[in-house]
């Protein structure tokens, strides 16, 4: 399958085409195509946070990042008592990572890559046979953390600044 034919895939999955899903998952030449797509991606997180000389680092941290991402993923659907294939969760996230392309719009293309979460959480579903209410526990537990953490950080740097300024 071409390119194109990849965006086609990834569109159904952007719309929950089941079917797809699971077409995706045994696809080993999505594996390539879905670390294009988280390429693509970072790049135009890069531009459109007006950073142009992140467009070569943004799309290694995307791919990191979601290489770490989806094994904590992993990880925690085998606790909820799931059995699946790390490499078939990664290769249906890259490919549903096409809503990160509008992140070249600031603000507009963040909420479109919100999109990838009930994407995420369909995957885990399907990829390791967990009910959707524990696949959404597997999805929202690292993210309220990532949030909870980064919250804490902002309230640090601000203490931080505050104290910097009182002594000053």
């Amino acid at each position: 399958m071409d390119f194109a034919g990849y965006v086609k895939k990834a569109l159904e999955l952007c719309k929950f085409n089941i079917p797809v899903y699971d077409q995706i998952a045994t696809d080993p030449n999505a594996f390539t195509m879905g670390l294009i797509f988280l390429a693509i991606g970072g790049a135009a997180a890069a531009l459109g946070s007006f950073a142009p000389l992140g467009i070569v680092l943004y799309p290694i941290v995307m791919i990191v990042g979601f290489f770490i991402f989806m094994g904590i993923l992993h990880l925690l659907a085998t606790l909820f008592g799931g059995s699946g294939d790390f490499m078939a969760l990664f290769r249906i996230g890259s490919i549903g990572s096409i809503v990160n392309w509008p992140a070249v719009i600031p603000i507009i293309g963040w909420i479109v890559g919100l999109w990838l979460l009930p994407i995420t959480v369909v995957a885990v579903e399907r990829t390791y046979k967990l009910e959707r209410g524990k696949a959404v526990l597997v999805v929202l537990i690292p993210v309220g953390v990532l949030l909870l953490i980064g919250s804490l950080l902002v309230v640090a740097a601000g203490l931080a600044v505050l104290t910097f300024f009182r002594n000053a």
